[in-house]
């Protein structure tokens, strides 16, 4: 999941590049259901939001690791511009065994 993630992220990096100011969705298949990652840049290219969902996932395993995820290493991006963000830093934040396998 983690590779599919930050493989998102980079294309909406270069997105950026030719864009302007945007948002973009891109999801992959978690254990309840879709885990989906918005992004949101201004003109400059700046990230102003990064949020990731997944409402399927167990509350207390799955939830767990998406607001962990959001409140680390997702909110660190912000207020980074998207073309200097190193999204191969992005690791797995897991709350079960089978989150961490996939």
């Amino acid at each position: 999941m983690k590779k599919t993630i930050a493989w998102f992220l980079s294309l909406v990096m270069v997105l950026s590049l030719t864009t302007g100011a945007f948002a973009a969705t891109g999801s992959v298949a978690g254990f309840g259901g879709d885990v989906t990652v918005t992004i949101e840049t201004d003109a400059e290219g700046v990230i102003t939001a990064i949020q990731a969902e997944g409402p399927g996932e167990t509350a207390s395993l799955g939830g767990e690791a998406i607001k962990a995820l959001n409140e680390g290493a997702l909110a660190a991006y912000v207020g980074t511009k998207l073309a200097d963000a190193d999204f191969d830093a992005l690791d797995a934040v897991a709350g079960a065994t089978v989150t961490s396998n996939a």
